[in-house]
């Protein structure tokens, strides 16, 4: 669910507070108002936003498969252990004796499971933090009877950088708004970061108030 601050995030005139957060830049206070902002003003900050909410999108759903198959392999893999261990166990133990090694190999087996565990519950932390991302700004454009048309071509380079073409066609009301395009290099080896360029926005939006 959209928040006041995710108005504040696609207007051109927010303002960010290292302790408060995103605040209104004209009133340089948390933002206050009803349904929809009367002064909200659009432009790069809203091409921005769809591109990098996307963008995170793309990113996200690129590891589902990884992510899966290792859990598999994983499980598999620890499974195997402990069942092997439980075995090893039984064929000691009708010989007399309880040896420590089956201790060891089911140990070993039950040390492997955060490795599946662990990714997978990143990713759906991930997955769960973007999908609240793309909900709430779709919900914003929605009151201000906006959508979007997006395409975004991600080519992988050298050394996991992305190579990253973006094209945005913006409708007010089912009639275009306005353009922007844009290319990028992304280390997809660092955290995610908005500081990337800005790309060219063809005829401007404005205030639709």
């Amino acid at each position: 669910m959209s928040t006041k601050s995710d108005h504040c995030l696609v207007c051109e005139n927010h303002h960010r507070d290292v302790l408060l957060g995103v605040l209104c830049g004209l009133t340089k206070q948390r933002p206050s108002f009803n349904r929809t902002c009367q002064k909200i003003k659009f432009g790069q900050n809203l091409y921005k936003r769809i591109e990098l909410v996307n963008l995170d999108k793309r990113l996200v759903e690129s590891k589902k498969n990884l992510t899966i198959g290792n859990f598999i392999f994983f499980i598999l893999l620890s499974f195997c252990f402990v069942l092997f261990s439980i075995y090893l166990f039984f064929v000691t133990l009708s010989s007399g004796v309880i040896a420590t090694l089956p201790f060891v190999i089911g140990f070993v087996g039950l040390l492997i499971l955060p490795y599946a565990v662990g990714p997978a519950r990143k990713y759906w932390t991930e997955r769960s933090i973007m999908k609240e991302k793309l909900t709430a700004l779709t919900e914003v454009l929605n009151l201000y009877g906006l959508e979007y048309e997006l395409d975004m071509q991600i080519e992988k380079g050298y050394h996991n950088i992305l190579e990253v073409t973006v094209q945005i066609k913006l409708k007010k009301n089912g009639k275009l708004a306005g353009k922007y395009t844009n290319s990028f290099s992304y280390n997809n080896n660092e955290e995610k970061t908005e500081n990337y360029s800005v790309g060219e926005v063809i005829g401007g939006i404005g205030n639709f108030f």
